[in-house]
């Protein structure tokens, strides 16, 4: 739809005055007419690379219907926000990188609507990922009323080769269990006793229940039941490694790795880690990748002697979006 006149504006849509002498931005989805102009904003691109993106959103298949705009006084798009929906009722978020301060208001108001758009569409958690070195980035997500979870730290190895020795063996009082559909119920609870005292994203967990966790878990690549191992216990769940293929079917990733509390700081997460590396040893994949919470550094020390190094950090933001207020 096309900018709205301020005065047939939605209390959604609907800005409070920032001050004396300056309208508010006038929050909208650009319609057609004004679809490269939303997209150019929210690249920061030229013509040309909108074009190229709008074509891939057309070939993906993404949507753009949680595209919104800010309007200024004269109907140009000062700042754009789109969001892209996510298994497990999540959405991630994309803004226009503020040129300055000036920016924010109409930036955070812009990601504000979007994720109101997204709550209609059943998304209970909105999400996006930052480079620590954009901070009116930063900013501008607070002021769309999302808060700092973690800082993130990507990580990368080569696949093993087939022949490759891996060291590191579970002690013989624990057993492994390839996961099974009909094993789900065991599964969320499982990883409701690996949240505990985490510190890994641990305000994460109070924002999502179990079974979107493992459904968005399950989407987020190819799903790779084999790759999904238990860790048991007197045929109790102690542990879970999980690992997919990623939907480019270049690199596996570990979309995690847990234990319970009566099991960690025994050397254990190591082994668990050990044999998920031995179960994708000899894919066809080039790399293995994960995301490690900076402030788990236990986990990460694990990670490390196994090969991984860094190739990229994030702050991670979200927004429950169950608070949302009507």
């Amino acid at each position: 739809m096309e900018p709205k006149d301020r005065s047939q504006m939605t209390d959604e849509a609907s800005p409070e005055h920032a001050g004396q002498g300056s309208p508010p931005p006038v929050i909208a989805q650009p319609g057609p007419a004004r679809m490269i102009e939303a997209i150019q904003c929210l690249l920061r691109a030229d013509a040309k690379r909108a074009r190229r993106f709008l074509a891939f959103v057309e070939k993906s298949k993404m949507g753009l219907e949680h595209l919104w705009c800010a309007f200024d006084e004269n109907q140009t798009v000062k700042a754009s926000a789109m969001a892209t929906l996510t298994p497990g009722r999540t959405a991630m978020l994309f803004a226009t990188q503020p040129k300055s301060r000036r920016d924010l208001e109409a930036t955070g108001r812009v990601i504000d609507a979007t994720c109101r758009s997204v709550k209609k569409a059943g998304v209970r958690l909105a999400q996006s990922l930052i480079p620590p070195e954009n901070p009116l980035e930063v900013e501008a997500f607070q002021a769309g009323g999302l808060h700092k979870i973690a800082t993130l730290t990507y990580m990368e190895r080569s696949v093993p080769r087939r022949k490759e020795r891996i060291e590191g063996r579970l002690p013989q009082e624990l057993d492994i269990q390839t996961y099974r559909p009909h094993l789900r119920a065991r599964l969320e609870a499982l990883l409701a006793e690996t949240y505990q005292d985490t510190l890994d994203c641990p305000g994460l967990s109070q924002l999502r229940t179990p079974s979107d966790v493992v459904e968005g878990h399950i989407k987020s690549g190819i799903f790779k039941p084999e790759w999904w191992t238990f860790l048991m216990k007197n045929d109790v769940p102690v542990g879970i490694s999980m690992m997919n293929v990623s939907k480019s079917k270049e690199s596996v990733e570990l979309v995690y790795l847990g234990l319970t509390p009566e099991v960690r700081g025994r050397g254990i997460g190591q082994a668990l880690m050990a044999h998920a590396l031995r179960e994708i040893s000899g894919s066809p994949q080039k790399t293995v990748v994960l995301a490690v919470d900076d402030a788990n550094e236990p986990a990460r020390r694990i990670y490390e002697h196994f090969g991984f190094r860094s190739t990229a950090r994030r702050h991670a933001f979200v927004r429950s979006l169950d608070a949302v207020k009507r």
